[in-house]
């Protein structure tokens, strides 16, 4: 999957869930940049490696929440990471590395998208600029349900 799809997709969606924005995207793209960096370095044997494994979102969530002592941006870039890895199902992704051990096929990376990676970026493309349209009428939706709740308290 290309960046913007993993940003536009995680953009709104944790606007949905009232996450902080930023973090869930720098989660979006996060296994991307560690493993492709890895994978360029000669660190890794393949360009989806550790970060795209199911075990990688926790860690980088816990070492957040250790250091910044929030929750909420440890669970937007838990999220992140979980959405990026759903984006890229169709693609190997080593899910129980390093419990399991994979044998890693590596094409070089290219940028060469098909119709359905077409799609997905161009989602992405028109949910960013939504999520920061939708954002000021989420936030007061939100403001909204927590008056009814104190009312009903």
């Amino acid at each position: 999957m290309l960046p913007l799809a993993h940003i536009g997709i995680v953009l709104f969606v944790a606007s949905l869930l009232y996450l902080p924005l930023i973090a869930a995207m720098v989660g979006g793209i996060l296994p991307d940049i560690v493993d492709k960096t890895l994978f360029i370095t000669g660190l890794a044997p393949c360009g989806r490696f550790f970060a795209h494994s199911i075990f990688f979102g926790p860690i980088i969530a816990g070492i957040s929440f250790l250091i910044t002592r929030r929750k909420d941006l440890s669970l937007a870039l838990l999220l992140g990471c979980y959405i990026h890895l759903i984006l890229d199902m169709r693609y190997f992704l080593p899910w129980f590395y390093p419990l399991v051990q994979y044998t890693f096929y590596c094409p070089p990376i290219e940028i060469r998208p098909d119709l359905i990676a077409v799609v997905f970026e161009g989602i992405g493309v028109l949910l960013i600029p939504i999520t920061f349209v939708l954002k000021p009428k989420i936030k007061h939706l939100k403001k909204l349900l927590i008056r009814k709740r104190k009312r009903v308290d």
